[in-house]
C-alpha cells in the first residue's frame, strides 16, 4: 500500500490541522506584542513608569503564549514518525530504515515522488550584487537558490531560503602574504535568526560563515576551490597547448594557443583564433592524472565561470565552454556561448547547475569554436573556474566569490538580497516544524498542486 497523503486519516490531512493551529497560535503571540505596544502609547513618557512591568515581561509573556507549540510540534512529528513506520511495516511501499524524523521524512519524500504529488511551491530568488563604496577588488559574487538534486529532482529553487540581506566581506587579504592572491578570506554575514517556534520565524539565516576566494591560479582545490589545472593558462610546456589540455580539432598556434599580451591575470591567457572554417577545440578530463585529478559528483551545485573578450567586438563565431561526454555531448545545463558582442573588455560569464543523478563515464570541460570564427577574430579566455558552491547551509543559498583583474583588500564588501515569496503553506510549515532548512530538505512542489494548502485550517 501506498502512505495516505489525503482525505479521511490522510498525512496532510492531519498535519494540516496541527498546522492550522500552529498558524492560529502564532497570530495570538503577534496580538500580544501588538496590544501591548497599543496599551503603551496610552502612557506619555513621565507615565511610562506605570506599564514598565507589562513592557518588561512582553517576549516572557508572549512565549507563554506560544508554549503550546512546541506541544504542536511534538504531535506533528509522532504523527509523520508513526504513519510512515506504520506503512513501511506492509512490505509493499518503502523501506523506513530507522524510527526517526529524518527517515520519516525521505519516506514521505520518495512516496510524493512516486506518487506525483506535490504541495504548493515556494519561489526564492537572488538580486543583484551591489558592491561596496570604495571597493579595490574588481572581482564577482556569485548566488543562487538552485537545489541539490537529492533527494528530490523536481525543485525549481531551494524552498525554504531565508528573505535577508547578505553581506560578503574580505577580512584576510594577501599584502600581508599570509595567503595567496586571489584566495582571499571573506566572511558571509546575514540577518538574524529565529527559533522555529518564534512568532518571527522565518527571519534571517543568522550565518556568519568563512570563505575562500576562488581563481584559476589554485588547481584541482575541494570544495569552494577551482577544481580543474592551469585555466589561468599560465602553463605551454609545448607551444601554444596549455599544459593539461587536449587537442580534439584545430591545429595549435593556428587555430588556438598562448596569448601573452591580453589578459586578465598573471602573464597569460589562452585563445580561439577564427579563420572562418575550422571549430577548433581543446579540452580537458577530469579525474584523470592527464587532466585534472578532481571530479564532479551526482547532484552537487557547481558554478562553471570564465573572464572572456574578443579582439575586436564585431564578426562572426562563437566559442562554446562546456562539460561534455567522450563523445562531445554537452552535460546538460552547463554550457556558456559567448559571441563578439561581449565586446573588447573581459567580462564575467557563469553559469550554475546541478549534476545529473546519472553522470557520464567520463567528463571532460571544452573550450570549442562551436561556429567558426570569423577570419581574424580572436576571443580570449582566462580564469576559467569550475568550483562547488558553498552552501551557508543545508537548505540555504550558494555562494562562491571569483577573483578579478585586480585583488581584494580587506574591508572590500558585496552585499545581496535573497528573497522568498512564501506562498507554499505546508512548505513553510514543514520548516517550522521540522526544521527542513537545516536538513536540506525539500518536499515535491509545483504551481498546480495536488495537495491543496486549505488543508491548513
Amino acid at each position: 500500500m501506498a502512505l495516505t497523503l489525503t482525505g479521511s486519516g490522510g498525512v496532510f490531512t492531519r498535519l494540516g490541522k496541527i498546522f492550522g493551529m500552529m498558524s492560529d497560535v502564532r497570530t495570538h503571540m503577534s496580538d500580544i506584542e501588538t496590544e501591548i505596544a497599543d496599551v503603551q502609547g496610552a502612557y506619555a513618557a513621565a507615565d511610562s513608569w506605570m506599564v514598565a512591568s507589562l513592557v518588561a515581561a512582553k517576549e516572557a509573556r508572549i512565549a507563554q503564549a506560544g508554549g503550546v507549540m512546541n506541544d504542536l510540534r511534538t504531535i506533528a512529528i509522532d504523527t509523520l514518525v508513526e504513519m510512515c513506520w506504520a506503512d513501511s511495516q506492509t512490505g509493499l511501499s518503502g523501506i523506513l530504515p530507522r524510527k526517526d524524523l529524518d527517515s520519516a521524512l525521505l519516506y514521505l519524500i520518495r512516496d510524493m515522488d512516486a506518487a506525483v504529488a506535490s504541495v504548493n511551491l515556494n519561489t526564492s530568488s537572488v538580486g543583484s550584487p551591489a558592491l561596496g563604496a570604495g571597493n579595490t577588488g574588481t572581482g564577482k559574487l556569485v548566488v543562487s537558490v538552485e537545489p541539490t538534486n537529492l533527494p528530490t529532482p523536481n525543485v525549481a529553487t531551494m524552498s525554504n531560503v531565508r528573505a535577508e540581506k547578505l553581506e560578503v566581506r574580505c577580512i584576510q587579504d594577501a599584502q600581508g602574504q599570509a595567503i595567496l592572491k586571489g584566495a582571499e578570506t571573506f566572511e558571509i554575514r546575514g540577518l538574524a535568526a529565529y527559533d522555529n517556534l518564534d512568532r518571527r520565524f522565518p527571519a534571517g539565516s543568522g550565518v556568519r560563515q568563512s570563505i575562500s576566494c576562488v581563481s584559476a591560479s589554485i588547481d584541482a582545490g575541494g570544495l569552494g576551490q577551482n577544481m580543474l589545472r592551469n585555466t589561468d593558462f599560465e602553463n605551454f610546456t609545448t607551444a601554444n597547448v596549455a599544459d593539461y589540455w587536449t587537442t580534439v580539432t584545430g591545429t595549435a598556434g593556428t587555430h588556438f594557443g598562448q596569448e601573452t599580451t591580453t589578459f586578465l591575470r598573471g602573464a597569460s591567457a589562452f585563445k580561439m583564433i577564427g579563420d572562418g572554417t575550422v571549430l577548433a577545440e581543446v579540452r580537458q578530463q577530469l579525474g584523470s592524472t592527464a587532466g585534472t585529478p578532481a571530479q564532479i559528483q551526482a547532484g552537487r551545485l557547481y558554478c562553471l565561470a570564465v573572464w572572456i573578450r574578443h579582439s575586436t567586438g564585431s564578426g562572426a563565431g562563437n566559442v562554446r565552454i562546456q562539460l561534455e561526454n567522450a563523445a562531445g555531448t554537452a552535460v546538460s545545463g552547463t554550457t556558456i556561448d559567448t559571441t563578439s558582442a561581449v565586446g573588447t573588455s573581459f567580462t564575467h560569464k557563469t553559469i550554475v547547475f546541478r549534476a545529473p543523478n546519472v553522470l557520464p563515464s567520463t567528463i571532460y570541460v571544452s573550450i570549442e569554436q562551436s561556429t567558426a570564427l570569423a577570419a581574424a577574430g580572436v576571443m580570449y579566455i582566462d580564469e576559467l573556474c569550475l568550483v562547488e558552491m558553498v552552501q551557508i547551509a543545508a537548505g540555504g543559498c550558494g555562494v562562491t566569490m571569483f577573483a578579478g583583474a585586480t585583488d581584494w583588500v580587506i574591508d572590500d564588501r558585496i552585499s545581496v538580497k535573497t528573497d522568498n515569496d512564501g506562498l507554499g503553506l505546508f512548505v513553510v510549515y514543514f520548516d517550522i516544524a521540522f526544521n527542513m532548512y537545516e536538513k536540506g530538505l525539500f518536499l515535491p512542489q509545483a504551481a498546480s498542486e495536488t495537495i491543496n494548502d486549505n488543508l491548513i485550517s
